[in-house]
């Protein structure tokens, strides 16, 4: 059987949390299929490092990697879109596995290749949700008519989180979910000291979406000997410690000298709909403690048994958090066993017995 692998991205292994499962994913399912040839195709912009050989690396002698380039500087999207038709033309897969949004399965049904193929698309984000700031109002409708009829060429559709999975299922679409996984060995690390000063990570893109400016103002304000700020991710400036943007396979160790991770990203109608994330699943698996706004996005895997969790957007009640993670650290040590605990439910290769399953009854096949 031959397999593509289709992901609007240049594959870096510090660039997001769609990349950090791919080099997770690659390997176990040349793993589960040991007969099957993996064709990888991604899209790398000018300027950006070359990752091929990354990926040629999970791949070994059983495949491809194709990267389109693209010198646009403003949606590079289009050049992988007006590239697709010639995409793979002498290797026509049996399967392609889609993995982002609804462009990705456009990549795909104008391919001459990849649009002969059985489709899964895994989406992982919302994407008339993503982009809606970049859309007129009167151009919204439209656009989420065209995703619909996008999402409905597929064969098997795949969110990452129930969030994700409901609003498509409002839209008359069949939404399976499995939720991302997380190597739980990998990241196993001795339980958090707590001692001061506190040491409190933020581990992302250093965006507003993502929580960061009221990460900062908690950092203004409690910074000094009760609590340490640190931050992975591209930023540099007073009152933090920064890191820069790490790949994935050097996370564990800096995670691992934390007290608490924060996980901050926001849920709104432009979020692009949050799924579970592999940064928290990661956190948990280290028994970090856990201070997280309380929206849908993490309340499929946080409540307050395992986390601190906290109004979004409230810098205040994000305070006050910290202070009670440091007035009583016995609690702050029970909640992250138990967030440890509760991560080991999302591990790897439960995630990807449900893939397998899926994936080999629409194929017809036993993995």
């Amino acid at each position: 059987m031959r397999i593509a692998l289709v992901m609007i991205s240049n594959f870096g292994p510090g660039d997001g949390g769609r990349e950090t499962w791919a080099y997770n994913f690659i390997p176990r399912l040349l793993e589960c299929w040991p007969e099957a040839k993996l064709d990888v195709v991604g899209l790398r912009r000018e300027g950006q490092p070359d990752n091929t050989a990354l990926v040629e690396k999970l791949i070994g002698s059983r495949g491809s990697v194709t990267f389109v380039e693209s010198r646009r500087k403003r949606f590079p999207v289009l050049s992988m879109l007006s590239a697709a038709r010639g995409l793979l033309p002498a290797s026509a897969p049996d399967l392609v596995i889609s993995v982002g949004s609804a462009m990705e399965q456009l990549v795909t049904l104008l391919s001459l290749s990849l649009r002969q193929a059985k489709r899964i698309l895994w989406l992982r984000t919302i994407l008339t949700h993503e982009r809606a700031h970049q859309l007129p109002k009167w151009m919204a409708g439209i656009v989420s008519k065209m995703e619909a009829l996008l999402l409905r060429s597929a064969h098997l559709l795949i969110a990452n989180g129930e969030d994700t999975a409901a609003y498509y299922r409002q839209r008359g679409l069949d939404v399976s979910v499995i939720p991302n996984g997380v190597d739980t060995s990998r990241w196993r690390a001795s339980p958090p000291k707590l001692k001061r000063p506190l040491r409190v990570l933020f581990a992302g893109r250093t965006v507003a979406v993502k929580g960061f400016p009221e990460f900062l103002e908690v950092a203004q304000r409690m910074g000094g000997p009760e609590f340490e700020f640190h931050v992975v991710g591209d930023f540099a400036g007073k009152g933090v410690i920064g890191h820069g943007a790490l790949p994935n396979e050097q996370l564990p160790s800096i995670v691992g000298e934390m007290d608490i991770c924060v996980a901050l990203t926001r849920q709104s109608a432009q979020g692009g709909g949050g799924g579970v994330s592999n940064a928290l699943l990661e956190q948990m698996a280290s028994g970090r403690v856990i201070v997280a706004w309380r929206n849908s996005i993490f309340t499929q895997v946080l409540d307050d048994s395992n986390a601190y969790l906290v109004p979004q957007g409230d810098v205040d009640a994000a305070a006050e958090a910290l202070r009670s993670i440091a007035s009583d650290p016995d609690e702050a040590r029970r909640r992250a066993r138990q967030a440890a605990l509760d991560a080991s439910r999302y591990s790897f290769d439960a995630h990807m017995a449900k893939f397998m399953k899926a994936a080999g009854s629409l194929m017809s096949l036993q993995p």
